[in-house]
């Protein structure tokens, strides 16, 4: 039927609009299905309005379209939208239509009513948007404090912001607390916020037939009710509070006594309808946060492009309020260029690109360029665009489409919107001219002003930024449009926004202020900062992670070395750390700049768990007093005394061979791991924990491998506390400053030190009741433990407890580490088993005790040790923190360094000790002739801080030569007892093996070794050392 009518009506209205002097619109000639299909095409996954352009490039800039039983009028000329909304503002409502397509989610608010309705909505709102109140800025302040927090925080991890997310929650959280005095938390709590303006826009493009697409069900309604739910027990709090102090009369005194009144409570004393103030509510939370968003979201995208325009921006900024001053009302008000910046910003990118009014009568809109008055019959939906209106050349100039906010200052604003201000229509215009407008310039200034001084650098993250926001590769520029020249999609609802999000990196403001005043300070001193790799804090944090998890030891600090030379610095997670493997500058750590450098509250903190107050995690004074309590302690006399070495190394040797009779190998990591652990309680307590009475592990293949009577020995209850300890300690130290937050819940050390301490906790007991009971000496020291040494320097048991686990990590794991991979050596090198056999039959004899004279006499013995130590360093990885500012040397390499105070500073003898300018091309082979022959004094003895497994000057490790004797001895002992040392390859894991995609690097053993390194405070073979054997006497 209305098929039938149309053309009837179509001549009508031709007649009416002659008899006027005027003419109806040119009308789109395609079919209702046809327009209809263009415009949800350029909604959906097209240029944004572009059906639109095309038909006003055909038409002209006021045409007419068919949308079924609907006629509509599009226009995007300034004085036909002039009418629209000022010169005819009568003449127009928002109609029967609009209001039933928005009204579940808008009800009868400010934004979906008329005449009469809307009047009331407007004087009840439009009082509380006086200056004073807008100019509050203590919400913003509060609101922009948390987004900044927020996204520090997550920059810290490693991670891009999704900013317009992150605005979204801003504006929302602000405009809670506007309106109800009380704010959603949606920065803390993640609510989210109703989708219901999608489904309200799209129903605004179905038109008149958008009721069939929702027949069975309100899509909307559904979301409405979230944002009620919200504000229902709020509304009713705040009536019930009012009631309580009798302020409810909507009195000319009690209006003006809106001291500290919320927008809620003004209109609870306007109305007692509760569902005109909801309404009323959702209204202006629409207006009050997704515009602003809009408007800040995109003025962030034009920084992620134009990065000139941050700087005149910040240069602004810096005049008006300064680098950190909270910015005021007038301060934001003498900000020309900011204002021209949000202008161009929603010039190109207005919050609301599409609107529209019903004609309620016919009318006439004006003539324009020559043309003739267009007619328009009542009850036409009148569309207007000020997103295409504003794109315009003959009304913007030339450069319409460049983002140019000096064309708000310049002679441009002069020539083209001064004469004509309705070209600019941003805050619509007229009677309903958005209230809020001046609230939004201020939010928008007072964010912007802020996170300028706190961020630089903007880039959008391509790496995450989802493809569906992209636009496609095909879209060729098109004119009259940003079409195949905007980065990424925009997308329209009720307002405008980044289709699927926008996600920005960004550097804090306070870093690269750093970094230039760490420039500054270098320069004074006549030096340099180090190189910085590049990267996000998360891929650097995850290369470290790879590396010592799954990868190469330390491989991916060989490849910074590699690109940034000996020392760089790496910057994770709001974190300056320093990386070397230059002899001269971990000499100035370790020995010449000593005093500058100490362990450091973070490194304190990421051991603490294990270590407690111990020699190894203190400073200072604290430090000099465990060193002067432990160091007398380990003289040659003590470490000299062979007996303790003798019964485990025997007790070890006999378990091996009791167990290489059954027929199986030997996790030869795990039993010299028992030897050593044994062999150091015994010396540290005078009572060893008996580990290998707890039996050998046995293959996983074996039946036997999962025997409880094995497992739950309680030496293997305290060796697994002991090393798991271990592991999550070093797991903190890859983490950072940031490492609590992977414990927020709890510390997942401390229950292991608390295993170990339930072991030393009886022995410290009787040992100190034993030493009551004693006649007090200072002079027979004979028999006596280090336990028994400390308890007479200290009745701390803490002190006591920390000290001992503190060198059992170094008497246990470190010669542990060392005898592991001096046994994987001679695995792959059998030429240097029998070398070293002739040594110790030459100098020892086939079953003879070695003695320190006999020990100090092997030369071949104590250079395999140090090749061993050299390529395998038991500590492979080191730091120290700088205590002041500090100047590293210059090298041959290298200029002098500056590094500020508080910067942890890594090095690794594990790379340097690879060094090939440092030990010669051969320096990859395992030869330890290196330390007897021409070697010797061509490399180490002119810089012997090219060789420091046991570090260096004040710090060295006490127990070095403990560690040289205790190993020596039980090398002997054991080549005296096997030989033709294999690895079990039939029953070593697979995951100890390197990945067969390994290739050979240059300067690295990788794809080389044949079994894979890991690390946590010791280095060790990953998971096991499976070897076979032989007994030496039956071979």
């Amino acid at each position: 039927m209305a098929a039938l009518r149309r053309p009837y009506m179509n001549i009508l209205n031709a007649r009416r609009a002659a008899a006027k002097g005027a003419v109806l619109p040119p009308l789109v000639e395609e079919s209702s299905s046809e327009v209809l299909a263009s415009v949800m095409r350029s909604f959906g996954n097209g240029y944004i309005g572009e059906a639109y352009l095309e038909w006003a490039q055909k038409y002209g800039n006021t045409y007419m379209y068919q949308a079924y039983t609907e006629t509509r009028v599009m226009t995007l000329e300034p004085e036909h939208i002039k009418a629209i909304l000022a010169t005819q503002f009568n003449n127009f409502e928002k109609g029967l239509v609009n209001y039933q397509q928005l009204k579940s989610l808008l009800g009868s608010g400010v934004f979906n009513s008329d005449g009469d309705m809307w009047k009331f909505h407007r004087n009840m709102t439009r009082p509380f948007f006086s200056k004073t109140r807008i100019s509050d800025f203590d919400i913003f302040e509060r609101h922009t404090d948390n987004t900044i927090s927020a996204m520090k925080q997550r920059l810290a991890q490693g991670y891009p912001i999704e900013f317009q997310d992150a605005i979204g929650r801003f504006t929302l959280d602000s405009a809670t607390e506007f309106l109800f005095g009380k704010d959603v938390g949606s920065l803390g709590a993640g609510l989210p916020y109703p989708k219901g303006q999608d489904q309200a826009a799209l129903r605004g493009r179905r038109g008149d037939m958008w009721p069939l697409a929702e027949f069975w069900s309100d899509k909307v309604k559904a979301q409405r009710a979230h944002v009620d739910n919200f504000t229902n027990p709020i509304l009713q709090e705040r009536r019930n509070e009012q009631l309580a102090r009798g302020t409810t009369s909507r009195s000319k005194e009690s209006d003006e006594d809106g001291e500290g009144e919320t927008f809620l409570d003004h209109l609870i004393r306007s109305t007692d309808d509760d569902q005109i103030i909801r309404d009323e509510l959702v209204n202006i939370l629409v207006a009050g946060r997704d515009t602003t968003a809009s408007l800040l979201t995109f003025a962030i995208y034009v920084l992620t492009e134009r990065p000139e325009l941050t700087e005149r921006l910040r240069k602004e900024i810096l005049e008006f309020v300064g680098s950190n001053a909270r910015p005021t009302y007038k301060n934001i008000a003498d900000m020309k260029y900011l204002r021209a910046f949000l202008n161009e910003t929603l010039r190109l990118y207005p919050a609301v690109p599409f609107n529209s009014r019903y004609s309620k009568t016919s009318i006439v809109l004006p003539a324009k360029n020559g043309q003739p008055p267009l007619y328009i019959p009542a009850g036409v939906k009148c569309v207007y665009s000020v997103f295409l209106m504003h794109r315009r050349e003959d009304l913007w100039g030339p450069d319409s489409l460049e983002f140019d906010p000096d064309r708000f200052i310049d002679d441009r604003a002069q020539r083209y919107l001064i004469p004509n201000p309705f070209i600019f229509a941003a805050f619509n215009a007229g009677p309903r001219i958005c209230i809020g407008q001046q609230f939004a310039y201020n939010e928008a200034s007072y964010f912007l002003i802020r996170f300028l001084q706190s961020f630089i650098g903007f880039q959008v993250d391509w790496a995450v930024q989802p493809e569906s926001s992209r636009p496609p590769a095909e879209w060729e520029p098109l004119p009259g449009t940003t079409k195949g020249r905007e980065k990424v999609k925009l997308s329209s609802h009720l307002t405008m926004v980044v289709k699927d999000g926008l996600w920005v990196k960004m550097q804090e403001r306070e870093l690269k202020c750093a970094e230039v005043l760490g420039n500054r300070r270098a320069a004074v001193l006549g030096a340099i900062q180090p190189p910085a790799v590049q990267g996000s804090s998360y891929e650097l944090r995850s290369a470290i992670i790879e590396s010592f998890s799954h990868g190469y030891t330390g491989d991916c600090y060989f490849e910074w070395m590699n690109q940034y030379g000996y020392t760089f610095r790496l910057k994770i997670y709001g974190e300056t750390r320093l990386m070397t493997v230059e002899p001269e500058h971990i000499k100035a750590f370790l020995a010449t700049q000593f005093e500058n450098f100490e362990k450091g509250p973070v490194t304190f903190d990421q051991l603490h768990s294990l270590l407690g107050l111990g020699v190894f995690n203190s400073d200072g004074e604290r430090w000099k007093t465990h060193r002067n309590m432990t160091r007398p302690f380990f003289s040659r006399n003590r470490i000299s005394d062979f007996d303790n070495f003798e019964r485990h190394t025997e007790n070890t040797i006999s378990t091996i061979k009791a167990r290489l009779t059954q027929g199986y190998p030997i996790d030869f990591q795990d039993v010299v791991a028992r030897f050593t652990l044994d062999s150091a309680t015994e010396f540290l307590f005078g009572k060893d924990v008996g580990s290998l009475g707890a039996n050998l592990p046995y293959p996983e293949s074996s039946p036997l491998a999962n025997d409880p009577s094995i497992l739950n020995h309680p030496s293997n209850v305290f060796v697994r506390a002991f090393m798991q300890g271990q592991i999550h300690t070093a797991f903190r130290a890859r983490f950072g400053m940031l490492w609590p937050l992977k414990e927020i819940w709890s510390d997942k050390v401390s229950p292991y030190r608390q295993q170990v301490d339930e072991f030393v906790n009886p022995i410290l007991e009787e040992r100190r009741q034993h030493l009551a009971a004693e006649k007090p000496s200072d002079d027979d020291n004979e028999g006596e433990t280090f336990l028994d040494h400390l308890i007479k320097h200290t009745a701390d048991n803490q002190v006591i407890k920390d000290e001992l686990v503190n060198i059992l990590v170094a008497g246990r794991d470190t010669t542990a580490s060392l005898l592991t991979f001096c046994i994987y050596v001679l695995t792959e090198r059998p030429d240097i088993t029998e070398r070293l056999r002739l040594e110790v039959l030459e100098k020892v004899g086939p079953n003879a005790r070695p003695t320190y004279k006999i020990i100090s006499e092997m030369k071949f013995l104590r250079a395999f040790i140090n090749e061993t130590l050299r390529l395998y360093p038991a500590v492979p990885f080191d730091g120290r923190t700088t205590r002041s500012p500090v100047v590293l040397p210059q090298t041959e390499t290298q200029p002098a360094y500056y590094i500020p105070a508080g910067v942890k500073c890594l090095y690794s003898v594990f790379l340097m000790h690879r060094r090939a300018d440092l030990w010669g091309p051969d320096v990859l082979e395992f030869d330890p002739d290196r330390f007897l022959d021409e070697r010797l004094h061509k490399y180490l003895t002119p810089n012997p801080f090219i060789f420091l497994p046991f570090n260096a000057g004040p710090r060295i490790c006490l127990g070095q030569q403990f560690a040289y004797n205790e190993t020596s001895y039980f090398l002997i002992k054991f080549l005296q007892s096997f030989t033709d040392f294999q690895i079990a390859w039939d029953v070593q894991p697979e995951s100890s093996k390197p990945p067969a995609s390994w290739k050979p690097a240059p300067g690295t053993t990788k794809g080389l070794d044949k079994v894979l390194h890991a690390t946590h405070l010791t280095m060790n073979v990953k998971e096991a050392l499976w070897v076979r054997m032989k007994d030496a006497n039956l071979a």
